[in-house]
């Protein structure tokens, strides 16, 4: 019975996103007078993304369940064939001369810590969090100079009402795991407001097999205060233009009919001023367990590495990715990634 009630939840959940995304659509394609030029469409599909992140999916395939522990995301890309009105449209920022994608999308994460045997509060450990979050953005590339910036606004909830616990559960279920036993001290509901923006150029091309590209990125809200500096090494056959959207992103021009790989790694130091998933909402102090803020790490370094396939406009990218402590007694924590491109 239980099961059933979840899945309710969730099919009640992902009808009020589809109804919403295609009111959003619809608006856009059937308001105002349509172009009798063209495809006479203000709205042209691109591409879906579906993103997943999981413990079970690094390279030594071992499921660990520390610390971050899954992570999904499904965005729908499209380009805008007339200027937007959309008061959301005006808050992303894009590149003069540039190529715009614009995306809807939904995220979750989950997050628990490294003992899950146990219902009581482990202290020293990572608070179990559950985050969900509709997000919309814009990914502005240049491909002359060889430059991108993405920019993404995200609205949710933090907290029991995303129901992180349910779902961790019955995958574990499923999949014959231990279930996670202290959902009950998670972090508390809160709301969810944040603006993420990464800028990327490419800096050094050697070869055409091989080039480097610079980002900074940060985000802002009442998830997360961070900012972060990195750079990406890509090294194989790339498809051109030449320029790799945000060290993951396909491009969607041309018909190029060969398999493409190419492989990369990519380093960021990144310093946190602010971390709901662990120090408790922002509009909350009745957590069960958060992190003090005295013991938080303010520096910390993630690394990426994997590689991306493309064939045509079709792609997937697997990657492997590795963080350093978030707090004074944390461990370095490690999940894989796998990425599907589809095209409309």
């Amino acid at each position: 019975m239980e099961s059933v009630k979840i899945v309710c939840k969730i099919s009640l959940v992902a009808t009020l996103i589809l109804c919403s995304g295609l009111i959003v659509f619809g608006q856009e394609h059937f308001s105002g007078r349509q172009d009798s030029i063209g495809t006479g469409k203000k709205i042209t599909f691109q591409k879906l993304k579906l993103y997943f992140d999981d413990d079970y999916l690094n390279f030594a395939a071992r499921g660990t369940d520390q610390y971050y522990t899954a992570g999904w995301q499904a965005d729908i890309y499209y380009k805008r064939n007339t200027h937007s009105r959309s008061f959301f449209d005006r808050l992303l920022l894009g590149l003069p001369n540039s190529t715009n994608v614009y995306f809807y999308g939904m995220f979750r994460r989950i997050y628990t810590p490294a003992d899950i045997l146990h219902s009581q509060v482990i202290y020293g450990d990572r608070p179990y969090s559950s985050v969900l979050t509709l997000q919309h953005g814009l990914t502005s590339t240049n491909d002359k100079t060889n430059e991108s910036l993405s920019t993404e606004i995200g609205l949710g909830a933090i907290g029991p009402i995303t129901y992180g616990s349910d779902i961790q559960n019955q995958i574990h279920i499923l999949i014959g795991s231990q279930k996670a036993m202290g959902w009950g001290n998670q972090i508390r509901n809160n709301v969810v407001l944040d603006y993420k923006l990464n800028y990327e150029r490419q800096i050094l091309k050697p070869s055409g097999n091989l080039k480097i590209l610079a980002n900074i990125d940060c985000e802002v809200g009442t998830l997360v205060d961070n900012a972060g500096v990195g750079f990406t090494l890509a090294f194989g056959r790339f498809k051109q233009p030449d320029l790799i959207e945000n060290s993951g992103a396909l491009h969607n021009s041309g018909s190029h009919k060969k398999i493409l790989i190419h492989c990369f790694m990519h380093p960021t130091i990144r310093a946190v001023m602010y971390n709901a998933t662990l120090e408790g909402g922002l509009f909350s102090k009745f957590d069960p367990y958060a992190i003090d803020r005295a013991d938080m790490n303010t520096i910390y370094l993630q690394y990426d590495i994997g590689f991306v396939m493309q064939a045509g406009k079709v792609g997937i990218s697997i990657a492997e990715k590795l963080r350093t402590a978030e707090f004074v007694t944390g461990h370095i924590q490690e999940v894989g990634n796998v990425t599907f491109y589809i095209p409309f």
